[in-house]
């Protein structure tokens, strides 16, 4: 991401996409506008948008089914939805899919734009498992939705590697060769309480004792493998929206 934050901002109301262009535009964003679902997807596909902001309630396609299709388009983009209906329904789906955020209209305009500011790229991640297949497969999802990524199946080298480098997100595996991932996960937060690590396991029974501990005192989330990539992208919008929104939404 440059440092000039590229923002989409789709709204049927052409007034209010003015004048959310007009004061973005003015802070120094790179600010485009879209009056409709169908018109933000075609310029979605032309652009790569670091933020969009997308009305959900809109005359040609609502913004949840703007959201999923925004998704294969560009996975990448961070999207936050606005609404100033009661649509719990959709709203509940949206976040299932994985929204950024979902603000209500009005919109508090010098709250979004301290959230812009403090809106940030966050996309290292490092995989841990001593599957090597298995990293590479998640290692190349990751790489198409956008992230850089890197992969160590030896427990010690994946704590030197966290020393060496600046990670956003760990996805460590519980059950490494003969290394309990619980004292990896301690190992890493040694090094830096700012990373998000998330734990990994297929084995959700014999584990559970480990998961608990390290759900209780250090990691963010568990997934239990076989998971889709979306789960592991939820988690991750999930992380950054905890750590950029804050007071800001």
């Amino acid at each position: 991401m440059s440092d000039k934050i590229s923002v989409l901002v789709v709204d049927d109301d052409i007034g209010m996409t003015e004048t959310l262009s007009d004061i973005l535009g003015l802070k120094g964003y790179d600010v485009s506008v879209a009056n409709g679902g169908l018109e933000a997807l075609e310029r979605a596909r032309s652009k790569t948008y670091d933020l969009i902001l997308l009305d959900i309630k809109m005359p040609d396609i609502n913004g949840v089914a703007v959201f999923k299709q925004m998704k294969t388009i560009t996975p990448k983009s961070s999207v936050i939805l606005m609404t100033a209906y009661a649509l719990h329904e959709l709203i509940e789906q949206a976040k299932k899919e994985g929204v950024l955020a979902v603000l209500s209209k009005p919109i508090d305009v010098e709250k979004l734009i301290l959230f812009l500011e403090k809106f940030k790229d966050e996309s290292a991640v490092l995989i841990v498992d001593d599957d090597r297949n298995f990293c590479e497969t998640l290692k190349d999802s990751l790489i198409e939705k956008g992230y850089g990524v890197d992969f160590e199946i030896d427990a010690p080298k994946a704590i030197d590697m966290v020393s060496q480098k600046k990670y956003d997100y760990v996805l460590l595996d519980m059950h490494l060769d003969g290394v309990n991932g619980l004292d990896v996960l301690v190992a890493i937060k040694k090094i830096t309480s700012r990373i998000a690590i998330i734990l990994m396991t297929g084995y959700k029974r014999e584990m559970k004792d480990f998961i608990e501990e390290g759900l209780r005192t250090i990691a963010y989330s568990c997934l239990y493998k076989p998971f889709e990539i979306d789960e592991v992208l939820r988690i991750f919008n999930k992380i950054k929206y905890e750590k950029v929104a804050g007071d800001s939404l």
